[in-house]
């Protein structure tokens, strides 16, 4: 194929998703953020009607505490969904982590922090009507709240732990901590919840720690905004490649897949 052939294609996919906005970034919450329920995300606080739509599936991805000896499950997961608020011109990108109750784990290994790429996107701010403190660039799920659950992600029970705080760590990435009560065993982190306004790739955690101590690689994969519209050419030429892989591996294992 020649290169005029194969950059038309790509150009029209950019010109469909339009232009890109951007805004300067905002500053974190200190400490632990503000809570909604999944109803409340939903329908913006309002209670009136939806105003958050999901636009990929939800993506769980897997990891382990350390290298399997033999075959082995994993010990637990990464969730990930992505939302879409056309009228704010909005994307939510939801994040879970996960440790599974039959995770092979010593007294030590939970997990204490997840650290997400937020490369070349501003960190945007959300208001929910009626949902204290008003607006904020990042927010947490706690509980459905009466609404249909998104599949893939936890709710209590198991335990949900809460974010000791969510911050922004340099210009192109975001860090939840979890303090004082690490995610062990039979338990999940609360759904952190952050806003972009570009749209969804996939791309690989940038780091997570047990008790301070890096995780096993390869670390699991998430959604995260693309740099640019380009950046979804490549994901569905290449990356869906590779998440089909991983897919029919965890199906053939029996490993959790999408939701």
């Amino acid at each position: 194929m020649k290169k005029s052939q194969l950059l038309f294609p790509v150009l029209a996919l950019a010109l469909l998703l339009g232009p890109v906005a951007t805004t300067a970034s905002a500053d974190f919450v200190s400490g632990n953020p503000p809570n909604l329920t999944f109803q409340q995300f939903l329908n913006g606080g309002t209670g009136v009607t939806q105003q958050w739509s999901s636009v990929v599936p939800v993506l769980t991805s897997t990891f382990n505490f350390a290298p399997p000896t033999g075959p082995a499950p994993p010990d637990g997961q990464a969730v990930s969904a992505v939302y879409q608020n056309a009228s704010a011109g909005l994307y939510a990108y939801l994040y879970q982590v996960q440790v599974f109750a039959t995770a092979v784990i010593g007294s030590s290994n939970t997990v204490s922090n997840f650290n997400v790429d937020w490369t070349q996107s501003p960190f945007e701010t959300a208001t929910f009507t009626g949902v204290p403190p008003g607006t904020n660039p990042v927010w947490e799920i706690t509980t459905l709240g009466g609404a249909a659950s998104p599949g893939g992600f936890q709710f209590a029970p198991p335990a949900v732990v809460e974010a000791s705080s969510v911050v922004a760590t340099d210009n192109d990435s975001f860090l939840a901590t979890y303090g004082g009560s690490h995610i062990a065993r039979d338990m999940s982190s609360a759904i952190v919840v952050v806003f972009s306004k570009l749209a969804p790739s996939i791309s690989p955690v940038r780091s997570m720690a047990d008790s301070g101590s890096a995780l096993q690689q390869p670390f699991p994969v998430v959604y995260t905004p693309a740099p640019e519209p380009a950046a979804l050419v490549l994901w569905s030429l290449s990356g869906l490649g590779f998440g089909l892989g991983g897919y029919f591996y965890r199906r053939r294992r029996g490993y959790p897949t999408l939701a």
